[in-house]
């Protein structure tokens, strides 16, 4: 399965969304590295959803 890489718009949205929710910005750094955490457990709950399915 192909990935949409994180961009950076991306990034800039994820730090707008957090600073009205939270009140509070990130930095560049602090968004991307939240953001490659995200897509990880995207990922990771991706797989084992597809695996439960094949063993269905």
């Amino acid at each position: 399965m192909e990935y949409m890489p994180i961009q950076q718009r991306h990034i800039e949205e994820l730090k707008r969304i957090y600073q009205k929710h939270f009140s509070e910005g990130l930095s560049d750094k602090d968004a991307w590295a939240m953001a490659h955490r995200l897509v990880n457990l995207y990922r990771l709950l991706l797989k084992r959803e597809q695996e439960r399915e094949k063993k269905a």
